[in-house]
C-alpha cells in the first residue's frame, strides 16, 4: 500500500492554531509549527509534561510530536512505538482523520487489518470527500470483507466522480477479484476523465492497467493496443504491482 504519510505531513493542519497561538505560549507554538525533529520533540515533551494544555490543543500537541517522530522513524525505527504511543493519546482527546490515518498505516503495515479498518473507517466518516477509502477497502480485502471493501471504493467514487484516480483504484480492485470486465469499465472512465491528449506517465499507467484487463477478460487485440499505446507514451513500462 502506498504510504499516506509523507502527504499528511505536508497537509497537516492545526486547525485554529492561529487562534491558539496568540493565546498561548512560545513552546505551544513551537511545538506545533517546528521543523526540526528532535528540537520540536523535546519543545513538545517540556509542553505536555507541564500539564497546562488539555483537549483538543494537548492533542494537537501529541499529534505534533508523532509526526516528528514519523520522520525520525524513517531512519530509526526505535521511534515507531512512540509514534504509534502519540497518535493514540492524541486520538483519544480529538479523534481527526489526520491522527487516524497515520495510526491505521502503521497498523496496516503490521498487518492488524481489523485495527487499521477501524481507524480509516473512522476517518472516513470524519472526512467522507478526502477519507482513507483505499485504505480501508484494503484492509477489509485482508479480512475477506469483499462486500464492505466494495463498499468502501463505491464510497470513494461516489464521493469524487469526476477523479481519474478513485476510477483507477476501483478498477484495481476488480482485477484483485477477478472481475475484468468491471476493471475495465472503470479504466476507461478513468482515462476518458483525463484532459484530451494527457500524455504522461499516470496516464500511461492506467491504459496498461486496461490491457492487462483486456487480456484477464480474453481480449487479446485489445489489450495488445491498449498496451502497445501506453509504451507509446511512456516507453518501457512495466506491469504495476500487485501487492496491496
Amino acid at each position: 500500500m502506498t504510504s499516506l504519510r509523507l502527504t499528511l505531513i505536508a497537509l497537516l493542519s492545526f486547525g485554529t492554531a492561529g487562534t491558539a497561538v496568540a493565546q498561548g505560549s512560545d513552546d505551544w507554538t513551537a511545538c506545533t509549527t517546528g521543523t526540526d525533529f528532535d528540537k520540536t520533540i523535546a519543545v513538545c515533551t517540556t509542553v505536555i509534561s507541564s500539564g497546562q494544555e488539555t483537549g483538543p490543543r494537548l492533542a494537537k500537541i501529541y499529534l505534533a510530536r508523532a509526526i516528528m517522530e514519523i520522520w525520525k522513524g524513517a531512519i530509526d525505527k526505535s521511534f515507531k512505538a512512540p509514534a504509534i504511543a502519540d497518535l493514540s493519546q492524541s486520538i483519544a482527546l480529538d479523534p481527526t482523520p489526520t491522527a487516524l490515518i497515520n495510526r491505521g498505516e502503521f497498523y496496516y503495515e503490521d498487518g492488524r487489518y481489523a485495527d487499521s479498518a477501524a481507524d480509516f473507517k473512522q476517518a472516513a466518516d470524519l472526512d467522507p470527500k478526502e477519507g482513507p477509502h483505499v485504505q480501508l477497502g484494503m484492509s477489509y480485502e485482508h479480512l475477506g470483507e469483499t462486500k464492505l471493501a466494495q463498499a468502501a471504493y463505491d464510497a470513494m467514487v461516489a464521493h469524487n466522480r469526476k477523479d481519474p484516480g478513485v476510477y483507477t483504484a476501483r478498477g484495481d480492485f476488480y482485477r484483485r477479484g477477478n472481475k475484468p470486465a468491471l476493471a475495465i469499465a472503470d479504466y476507461k472512465k478513468a482515462l476518458r476523465l483525463e484532459p484530451k491528449g494527457y500524455r504522461t506517465y499516470e496516464n500511461a499507467d492506467v491504459e496498461y492497467r486496461l490491457g492487462l484487463a483486456e487480456r484477464e477478460k480474453g481480449d487479446e487485440k485489445a489489450a495488445a493496443k491498449d498496451i502497445a499505446d501506453a509504451n507509446s507514451i511512456y516507453p518501457g513500462m512495466q506491469p504495476p504491482s500487485e501487492s496491496y
